[in-house]
């Protein structure tokens, strides 16, 4: 029995070691030109249109880019016309700050966010 009760101590050291070595990622907000590049073409995507591989490579690592970003998210894919602005929004994507200002100007920001 004395054993297991030394065995266990390790494991929960050895997993607080395991979490003290790996660096902390340092979340940045989302770039508004990644994040217009990014919904300029995921919109084409979703209409239909076929991509080239260079643009599915590049659709691919601007969704990563944009992921990788601090922000609220979506709630749904929308194409929206908010205080005579233009505003592409995928769901599940975090926001730049400049269009959560946007959304905040429209009568129910918490359809979009």
């Amino acid at each position: 029995m004395s054993n297991k009760q030394e065995q266990a101590p390790i494991q929960e050291q050895s997993a607080e070691a395991k979490e003290k070595k790996q660096p902390e990622k340092k979340s940045k907000p989302v770039d508004l030109n990644t994040y217009k590049k990014y919904t300029d073409l995921k919109f084409i995507a979703l209409s239909g249109a076929k991509l080239t591989e260079a643009a599915k490579k590049e659709l691919a690592e601007l969704e990563a880019a944009v992921k990788a970003g601090t922000g609220k998210k979506s709630k749904r894919t929308v194409r929206a016309a908010i205080a005579n602005e233009q505003v592409l929004l995928v769901e599940g994507i975090p926001m730049p700050a400049e269009v959560l200002a946007i959304l905040e100007k429209c009568k129910t920001p918490e359809y979009y966010v």
